[in-house]
């Protein structure tokens, strides 16, 4: 679906009724269509400690969804504008804004 419709984010959970998240957005990585595409992972559950660190190597953000708040969420939209503004324009990934995960 992602493919088909390249969309400027993807808010994924880890818990989905016929796929997890974590295989979602391991399929999403390895895929040069879509590995691009910025994911912040919004989850009620916390992740397993392989879960986490899958998503610490791929996604943009992590938030649970206890922590989901109108600002949480612009901090997150902002840092994966910033991302995307580096990537357009040629700079390093150690110039966008920090990761701030929650």
């Amino acid at each position: 679906m992602a493919e088909a419709h390249r969309p400027d984010i993807i808010y994924l959970d880890l818990k989905m009724p016929e796929m997890s998240g974590s295989t979602v957005l391991r399929n999403l990585k390895a895929d040069p269509a879509t590995r691009d595409i910025p994911v912040i992972v919004i989850s009620s559950e916390k992740p397993r400690p392989d879960e986490q660190a899958e998503i610490e190597r791929t996604a943009q953000y992590f938030i649970q969804k206890n922590d989901l708040t109108a600002d949480v969420l612009e901090k997150a939209l902002q840092g994966v504008r910033g991302l995307r503004y580096a990537r357009i324009n040629g700079e390093e990934d150690s110039q966008a804004p920090e990761r701030h995960d929650r």
